[in-house]
């Protein structure tokens, strides 16, 4: 299909370019507003070295728009001062980069923007984006018996909060080069776990399979451990340069997964190909640290055969297409020996229709909306489809599973999710399982959604810190806003330039506020800490179009200290 192109985007992006070089011609050294359109803004600042408070010169610094992702770009000076002229007004946030530091934007250390909001004509002046200097580490892979290795990749990774649980993240990593060495930059300070993985496809090319030659070289944690528990963690302050780390890969016996998998109906195929051409069969380690899968082969005739896999607990996944559609999936545990005769069930992907339907202002059409399924077993992907002017929409294939359903894009009004329901069945949390028939998916939204305005109580005026009690920059508090029924999800805030925070398209009903001074990220997914703070909140009573203002108190990470040690969330 030949793409449509906009003529009057096109215009309009050259204006602002043509626009953007004249005043970078014939500016001044300080904030400038144009005299012909008052309406423009502009930004001024510098950045800075967050450890010595040295100014940078050649930061590159970048004001981002929220939610188009239109930038503005601008340079930091001899002095490390920058200017942004001729930006339109709206929401912003302001990134910038330097070598040998973190990217960052203005906000905090922690990597929690603050959002610019540009009111017509406003010159904003004072800003100053402090970045942190880089951690580095290096080191190398040996063999078990201390030989250089150059046939592994390693791993970086972070403990995260995910739905109030702990579980490690991969943060970065990559490749060993040629003499086994590794090198991973632009890390943060925090505790990280080093691991190194082997291959798998050169192990399987160059290691005999039979059975009392099946040992192979193992995913290791640093310094030589078999599984993450055992691994010594690695602790970096700012700027660190933590250089001779030795990864020592551990021998162990591997094993062969077999099974089959069985359809229940028929599954589509892609042209010129047979019916398993497009599937790809993987099992995945349940922590999800791997630096790798174990792939397997699917054949033609529904068998399958995963090769090389250590002992452990594993989930096989059948997927097809890109992105990819569950189609099956099945729990396996080895233990010390092969596994054989697993069945794994495929369910046929099916088209998924549905439509939006306005509650409220009926001139407004719905195609500037698209409806967005996020899988919750596991598959990070997603699926976005754009509502046409009557409001239907349409997937092409989805698989069988449940999903969060979400609605993204602009109507003239604040609008939220009033209702889905998919067949017959209304959803009360915000998602849906598609299984069995085919059924309808029907959203119903409403163009009066409320807004919250909030401010924390004793926030100085802009572009200070909070002052914790010990007198140092603490971070830039967290706002949390905890919905008390089962619909909708937990929604955080941006802290503006004026020490304020917004929340808009929320659903009526009752909510309960927080602000929280640097807890770990996810804190609050987890229902037992939530319990715990139940009464530091503030609570929130909502009607359709209601616009309320208020007040929250900070709650002091020193204070809550104590909740997180005992719940194991630090």
């Amino acid at each position: 299909m030949r793409a449509k192109i906009n003529v009057a985007r096109i215009f309009a992006t050259v204006a602002t370019t043509i626009a953007f070089i004249t005043t970078a011609v014939i500016g001044t050294s300080g904030p400038y507003q144009s005299d012909t359109n008052q309406r423009l803004c502009s930004i001024q600042g510098v950045v800075t070295d967050a450890a010595t408070d040295n100014r940078l010169r050649k930061a590159f610094v970048r004001l981002r728009a929220s939610p188009t992702g239109i930038t503005y770009p601008a340079v930091t000076d001899d002095t490390g001062d920058f200017v942004i002229k001729s930006v339109e007004p709206g929401s912003y946030i302001l990134e910038a980069e330097h070598q040998g530091f973190i990217d960052s934007q203005y906000g905090d250390a922690n990597g929690r923007a603050t959002q610019l909001r540009l009111t017509p004509g406003e010159i904003l002046s004072g800003i100053n984006v402090r970045l942190t200097p880089q951690a580095v580490i290096s080191g190398s892979v040996v063999d078990e018996d201390g030989d250089v290795w150059i046939h592994a990749q390693v791993s970086l990774n972070r403990v995260v909060l995910e739905r109030g649980r702990k579980r490690l993240q991969g943060y970065s990593g990559g490749p060993v080069d040629d003499q086994g060495q590794f090198r991973i930059g632009q890390l943060p300070p925090g505790k990280y776990y080093l691991s190194a993985e082997p291959d798998i496809g050169w192990e399987r090319s160059n290691r005999q399979a039979a059975k009392t030659l099946a040992s192979r070289l193992q995913p290791t944690w640093y310094p030589s451990s078999r599984d993450a528990d055992g691994s010594n963690p690695i602790v970096l302050e700012p700027g660190q340069q933590l250089s001779g780390l030795e990864i020592r890969l551990q021998r162990g016996t591997v094993y062969r997964i077999r099974g089959r998998v069985s359809v229940s109906e028929d599954i589509p195929e892609f042209p010129d190909r047979g019916p398993f051409a497009t599937r790809a069969i993987s099992a995945d380690l349940r922590s999800g640290v791997a630096a790798n899968g174990y792939p397997g082969v699917l054949r033609s005739d529904g068998s399958f055969e995963i090769l090389g896999v250590p002992s452990g607990s594993y989930e096989i996944h059948v997927r097809q297409g890109l992105p990819p559609i569950n189609l099956g999936r099945a729990t396996v545990q080895v233990d010390d020996r092969d596994v054989e005769d697993v069945s794994v069930k495929l369910v046929s992907p099916r088209p998924q229709k549905g439509r939006i339907q306005i509650d409220g202002n009926q001139s407004l059409k719905p195609s500037s909306l698209s409806v967005r399924l996020i899988s919750l077993e596991g598959n990070s992907w997603s699926q976005s489809a754009v509502a046409r002017d009557d409001g239907s929409f349409s997937f092409a294939l989805v698989g069988s599973e449940r999903y969060r359903v979400l609605i993204q894009g602009t109507l003239s009004n604040s609008f939220y999710i009033k209702a889905i329901r998919y067949g017959d069945t209304e959803s009360s949390d915000g998602t849906i399982s598609i299984s069995g028939a085919e059924r309808s998916l029907l959203l119903t939204v409403s163009t009066r959604g409320a807004r919250l305005m909030a401010r924390i109580s004793g926030v100085p005026d802009r572009n200070q810190s909070l002052p914790s009690q010990s007198g140092a920059a603490s971070p830039t508090p967290q706002v949390v806003l905890i919905p008390e029924r089962t619909q909708g999800e937990t929604r955080t805030s941006f802290l503006d330039q004026n020490g304020g925070f917004s929340f808009d398209n929320l659903a009526p009903g009752a909510y309960r506020l927080y602000a929280f001074e640097g807890v770990p990220e996810g804190s609050w997914e987890d229902p037992d800490f939530v319990k715990e703070i139940k009464d530091r909140g503030v609570d929130i009573q909502l009607s359709e179009g209601d616009v309320q203002s208020t007040e929250v108190p900070l709650l002091l990470r020193s204070d809550l200290a104590p909740i997180l040690r005992r719940l194991g969330l630090e």
